[in-house]
């Protein structure tokens, strides 16, 4: 065990969590400085983190150490043997949503404070960004951004505050987020958002009878799931037009290869590249000669570290779930089954490890022992 000065780990940790989405505004009301104003807020929290005391073990400790050293050889790699241009973004974005973040929850302890905390600022964050599809997108600059921004920042959030605090008034909020993510941001945040709250459900429920109903209606949803995308598109119509998802939506129902085709063939050029490079081709290389990023991380992880890379990540996959269906800390597991469902399934289609935080976060509360409980006193207090 080593010390550092100790004070609420906890909050800062979920602090740095939604600073991204908190100072939004500001970042839109000063965007030549936004840049400068982001590394600011961060270094501030950092700054607070070193300035207070508090006792972490080595084992931790190592694992940050030795996880950010691993990544940052890689993409040092890709930047000056590769000489691959994108891997400059991926250097700062891991800094931003791997290396500060897991080093913040190396204090984290009591999972009860990280949950009420998140519930907390998700109000704030939802209030922020809510309106954002009226305003232009000045907040945060087009649909895609807006449908995972909603998804981390608010939807979740308010899930827990209904759910786990039982504040039955969110049941709105939740309504008036799936919405907007279905109408304004985007399919993978769509179905990471519909995904979260039927496990939510499946999880929180337990009279078998609700949980049948819910089975029922997933059934029919995927029988009939025509006809009610297209009663859902003559709904949302009544009040807005051609928004991206919406066209989507009808480019679905119309033909969907058109859509499943834009996936298949990124998915098809990184088969290539790793019957081409079975030992990897390091970070960088797909994005450069391709121009876009797999969509689909264990392909990325294929690409960039070979086949034995793509082992390893999906037989971790496999312990890490294990491990959370056995862990007894039932605050831990809420918060962990949450960045795991919120990272993950956009990852299948969406986005690059290189840009998701709470993949980094999941991981991080995977592989690091910490008190998860001790003190359950704070939140009764709250409640």
């Amino acid at each position: 065990i080593m010390r550092i000065d100790r004070n609420n780990n906890e909050f800062l940790f979920v602090l740095y969590l939604y600073i991204f989405a908190i100072i939004k505004p500001i970042l839109a009301l000063l965007s030549p400085y936004s840049t400068l104003i982001l590394l600011t807020c961060v270094l501030l929290v950092v700054i607070k983190r070193l300035m207070i005391s508090i006792t972490i073990s080595y084992r931790n400790f190592t694992i940050w150490l030795l996880t950010s050293v691993f990544f940052v050889t890689f993409l040092l790699w890709g930047k000056y043997i590769g000489n691959y241009s994108v891997v400059d973004q991926y250097i700062i974005n891991f800094v931003i949503y791997g290396i500060i973040p897991l080093f913040l929850l190396t204090s984290v302890k009591d999972y009860s404070k990280v949950l009420f905390f998140v519930s907390r600022l998700s109000i704030v964050a939802t209030v922020i960004i809510i309106a954002d599809p009226f305003i232009g997108f000045i907040l945060t600059g087009g649909y895609m951004e807006y449908g995972f921004t909603m998804l981390t920042y608010s939807f979740a959030g308010i899930v827990l505050n209904y759910y786990k605090f039982e504040h039955k008034w969110c049941g709105l909020l939740i309504i008036i987020d799936l919405i907007l993510i279905a109408v304004y941001g985007n399919k993978g945040a769509l179905i990471t958002a519909l995904v979260l709250l039927f496990a939510t459900i499946i999880t929180k429920e337990r009279m078998i009878l609700k949980k049948m109903i819910l089975y029922i209606m997933l059934v029919l949803a995927l029988v009939f799931w025509k006809q009610i995308l297209t009663w859902t598109i003559s709904i949302a119509e009544l009040f807005v037009k051609d928004t991206y998802s919406i066209n989507t939506f009808k480019i679905l129902l119309n033909d969907s290869s058109i859509i499943t085709s834009v996936r298949t063939n990124i998915w098809d050029d990184a088969l290539q590249v790793i019957r081409a490079h079975p030992f990897g081709t390091g970070v960088g290389f797909f994005e450069t000669y391709y121009h876009g990023y797999t969509h689909n991380v264990e392909l990325d992880i294929a690409v960039m570290f070979g086949l034995a890379g793509f082992f390893v990540f999906v037989a971790l996959l496999i312990w890490a779930i294990k491990k959370l269906i056995l862990l007894k800390y039932r605050n831990k597991k809420i918060f962990l089954l949450g960045c795991l469902i919120c990272s993950m399934v956009p990852l299948q289609i969406s986005l690059t490890i290189w840009n998701v935080l709470l993949f980094w976060v999941f991981w991080g509360g995977i592989l690091f022992e910490q008190e998860s409980e001790y003190d359950t006193s704070f939140l009764k207090q709250e409640n």
